[in-house]
């Protein structure tokens, strides 16, 4: 339900805190409704802890590739800047430089 999602703040905030080694957050959203509330949140919150954010945008198949790119461009814009990558697990799009990124931290 909606009341429990508001209690997963202060323990994420907690699990951040206790964990130093995190390198980065991938955070997966859907590409037709990127940025949700909860999304939002959880980057705030990775942005106060200085846990770099990566954000995936899945299920690109059910989008054409003009209307991928602008949504790519979009969230990397809504978020200042960073780097979004769009995958499909139903065609393998994207996956490969994910891997790459991942890699890299």
């Amino acid at each position: 339900g909606h009341s429990r999602k508001k209690d997963w703040g202060p323990l994420l905030s907690q699990y951040f805190n206790m964990r130093q080694s995190f390198k980065a957050v991938l955070l997966f959203m859907d590409i037709r409704h990127p940025l949700k509330e909860t999304d939002i949140d959880l980057i705030s919150l990775c942005r106060k802890s200085e846990v770099p954010v990566i954000p995936v945008l899945t299920k690109s198949d059910k989008l054409s590739k003009n209307k991928i790119a602008k949504t790519v461009l979009q969230v990397s814009k809504d978020l200042g800047g960073i780097d979004a990558y769009a995958v499909s697990s139903k065609d393998g799009v994207g996956f490969k430089q994910l891997s790459k990124l991942i890699q890299s931290f």
